[in-house]
């Protein structure tokens, strides 16, 4: 199941929240007990109609059967997308400017190159020294032990970071993203 839905497209215009307010179970959505805003809603000419249209959106969520929660985004379009369900390319057309938020049951982990080298390919040729490399595998085994064994290289580019590598506690630098497996205590 894909993690985003399309609800009303953007032919409607500007008709969309009263569209939504009129053929959606606002129980369902949990936005019921706003009952000004819905009201608000039900006439495009109405002064408060944008205003009140996202305080819906920014209140509405609904929990399908699975337990997924599904929240509304409108851009010309309007969506029901659930974070949980949604694959990485999913997110970014959607929200480029955000990280993928980290999957239900992972950690997530930012760390050097080094460290994300040895992750996602085994590989520590590019580093000078036994001891680093030493260093490197060890930090990273570690880790990857506490999570039954392995990581999984995300690999998202988090920017600049003054603070040490999650994995090997190196100096400030920029940093990656990987993601380890909870594991029940």
């Amino acid at each position: 199941m894909s993690g985003i839905q399309l609800l009303l497209n953007s032919a409607r215009g500007v008709y969309i929240p009263q569209n939504f307010v009129e053929e959606f179970d606002l129980e369902k959505w949990g936005i019921s007990s706003l009952k000004e805003e819905i009201e608000d809603c039900s006439d495009p000419e109405n002064v408060c109609y944008w205003d009140s249209w996202h305080r819906i959106m920014d209140y509405a969520e609904f929990t399908d059967k699975a337990g997924n929660t599904w929240r509304l985004l409108q851009d010309g379009d309007l969506w029901a997308y659930c974070p949980e369900l949604m694959s990485k390319d999913e997110w970014r057309g959607f929200f480029p400017d955000d990280p993928w938020p980290c999957p239900v049951g992972w950690i997530e982990y930012e760390v050097c190159q080094d460290c994300l080298l040895c992750i996602a390919n085994d590989d520590l040729t590019g580093i000078d020294g036994s001891e680093e490399a030493d260093h490197i595998e060890q930090s990273v085994n570690a880790l990857a032990n506490q999570h039954g064994g392995y990581l999984v290289a995300d690999g998202d580019d988090m920017g600049f970071s003054r603070y040490g590598c999650d994995c090997c506690n190196g100096l400030a630098g920029n940093r990656y993203r990987v993601f380890g497996k909870e594991i029940a205590k």
